[in-house]
């Protein structure tokens, strides 16, 4: 079952949303680490955390936001996806490729036999 334009726009945008909102969290609290705001609250062990759960929410942010941009392209017809047939038909020429190549291997060793 197909789902609607207007289905995939608004996943889209969802996606582009969460993934800045993830940045923007995680581009905090890296600030916070690095520039050493601190109050009473944060111990060492604490930074620690802190740095690790900003570096992921940073990775994984700009990750949503290159999804997101990524399919907004495709759905503009940027750019194309690979369709199945197009899949096998890619493998079954390189396997004949190997094929060949392998055949035409076994035939220079037994000529180099004689």
């Amino acid at each position: 079952m197909k789902t609607k334009p207007r289905q995939k726009v608004a996943y889209l945008t969802v996606k582009f949303v969460l993934g800045l909102a993830t940045l923007v969290i995680g581009l905090i609290c890296a600030s916070v680490v690095m520039f050493q705001i601190n109050g009473s609250s944060f111990a060492a062990p604490n930074r620690y955390v802190l740095g690790l759960i900003s570096f992921i929410a940073v990775v994984s942010g700009t990750m949503l936001l290159n999804d997101a941009w990524v399919l907004m392209g495709v759905l503009k017809g940027r750019y194309e996806l690979p369709t199945y047939d197009s899949i096998v038909k890619a493998y079954q020429a390189l396997y004949s490729v190997y094929l060949s190549k392998s055949k035409s291997k076994d035939k220079t060793e037994e000529e180099d036999e004689d």
